[in-house]
């Protein structure tokens, strides 16, 4: 009944306060576009409950926390269609758009697109890897934190990460965002993928996928390596092997577009950075879902 009548109730049980659906989407809203954190928000409905003794407002910042995050996955289930069926199930990447430029079987390639054995380059995809430095953690944990994502989104589950990691010969999650990227790959016949140290990371690209049971690709595709443009020039033997300028089919492609993106990403990291980690990754992963 309350949610028929646009409010979300803070508990299940013993139910004494609730929070609009306009608050709780004005909030999501400004928090995507203002970078607004939980407490300033919290501070700001304290000022218009109460002008005059603010303090004297009762406390509810840990439900308008927890409550938000609800609100946020339930928002994006929303988008994607999953909140009107609980039978079907939210698998991995669910949650985050797919680039509809990208070449996709079925989507928006014509039915004997296999057939066109000359143009192969015109239905790869390209990848570009690349880290945000700026984007710090303190890694808090919370025992009884609940992960509503999980692996739905942008970020990758992260009890198959961590097993992958006991097993892995590097401790970088490099290999294993690329596998994840080329496991979308079904039925396509190449990619380009760009790396600032592809000459040194491909070449034992494929022991590393051979030594673990979570890196795993389909062996059929043709990879094209490339450095990007602006790190290109200082791999002088490496200039024409990996420079996407002489890569044949690709286009004009400088490999940057990761870094156009950490910019915007970087201005919420200031209030992510001392979240517990699965509450860091569903606002990061709201925030690039947004940007898309």
């Amino acid at each position: 009944q309350l949610l028929q009548i646009g409010m979300y109730p803070a508990t299940q049980k013993s139910l004494r306060t609730t929070f609009t659906f306009q608050l709780l989407e004005s909030f999501r809203l400004m928090k995507l576009q203002c970078k607004v954190t939980v407490m300033s928000f919290y501070k700001y409905l304290h000022r218009v409950t109460n002008p005059i003794l603010p303090h004297a407002t009762p406390d509810r910042y840990k439900e308008l926390l927890w409550i938000s995050r609800q609100w946020r996955y339930l928002q994006n289930k929303l988008v994607f269609r999953f909140v009107h069926d609980s039978r079907v199930k939210v698998k991995d990447g669910d949650l985050a758009y797919f680039c509809p430029t990208c070449p996709q079987p079925g989507v928006n390639l014509s039915e004997d697109w296999i057939e066109d054995l000359r143009g192969a380059w015109k239905y790869s995809r390209s990848f570009v890897m690349n880290g945000n430095f700026s984007a710090e953690h303190m890694k808090l944990k919370n025992n009884y934190d609940f992960n509503l994502t999980g692996g739905s989104s942008y970020f990758t589950a992260s009890p198959c990460y961590q097993a992958h990691l006991q097993i892995a010969d590097d401790k970088q999650p490099v290999s294993y965002a690329l596998c994840h990227a080329l496991g979308k790959l079904e039925g396509m016949p190449r990619t380009t993928v760009i790396y600032d140290i592809t000459c040194q990371f491909n070449m034992h690209s494929g022991a590393r996928v051979s030594r673990s049971d979570y890196l795993k690709f389909s062996d059929t595709i043709q990879i094209i390596w490339g450095i990007r443009l602006f790190h290109i020039h200082g791999h002088q033997v490496c200039l024409s092997r990996y420079s996407p300028d002489l890569i044949p089919g690709i286009g004009k492609v400088n490999g940057k577009v990761l870094e156009t993106f950490w910019s915007q990403l970087n201005e919420i990291c200031g209030s992510t950075h001392s979240m517990t980690t699965v509450h860091q990754r569903e606002v990061l992963n709201d925030h690039m879902l947004d940007s898309n």
